[in-house]
């Protein structure tokens, strides 16, 4: 998740004038920024146009709280169109896989009242904030602009699923009679993710 991205589109094509300086175009995006162009897309795309011979450089700044990661590609209308395609169907595949199994583990808890099985489905429904998170999907379908969610949700819906795996496996393998240091090792993995909270 980027705070904010600001991409500088130096054009190097000059007019026919050659003494003219090349030109700047100043493009910025960002979960936090105002009046940034929201995503119409689950991944920034900024539209270039090149004309025959012409020269662009691109500068990039980017400012995060968590950790930087910036893949670029460049894309050709028509395969970027594909491109975007298969990757939602990708995450879509994944995103529906796990809502299945939500809505199964919410029907077996309702119809037997084991206690573990709620314990899994929300560890479920974690996974699928996460990966909803992680893909952009969530923030392009679901989020309104600016949202806290938007900013610190992943990490919340990351510590959350690994706490209710934490707390489903030390239940159903029933841990506290049967392996008292297994337990022991779960219950501090379980304190450990208390404080993010």
């Amino acid at each position: 998740v980027l705070d904010r991205l600001e991409i500088f589109v130096r054009s190097d094509q000059r007019a026919p004038r050659s003494d003219l300086p090349p030109s700047f175009v100043r493009h910025v995006f960002g979960d936090t920024q105002p009046g940034a162009p929201r995503l119409s897309a689950p991944t920034y795309v900024l539209p270039l146009d090149f004309a025959p011979g012409e020269v662009k450089t691109l500068y990039l700044r980017a400012v995060t709280d968590g950790s930087l990661q910036l893949p670029l590609e460049l894309f050709h209308p028509d395969t970027f169109a594909t491109a975007q395609g298969r990757w939602l169907l990708f995450y879509g595949s994944i995103l529906g896989i796990l809502m299945m199994l939500l809505f199964y583990d919410v029907l077996l808890f309702l119809l037997i009242r084991e206690r573990s099985y709620l314990d899994y489905s929300l560890c479920v429904l974690f996974c699928l904030l996460f990966v909803g998170y992680l893909s952009g999907i969530l923030q392009t379908y679901v989020l309104p602009p600016l949202s806290l969610l938007t900013n610190e949700g992943y990490l919340m819906a990351m510590v959350s699923a690994n706490l209710f795996m934490y707390v489903f496996t030390r239940r159903f393998l029933e841990l506290r009679a049967r392996m008292p240091f297994a337990d022991l090792l779960f219950r501090g993995l379980i304190a450990l993710a208390l404080p993010v909270y």
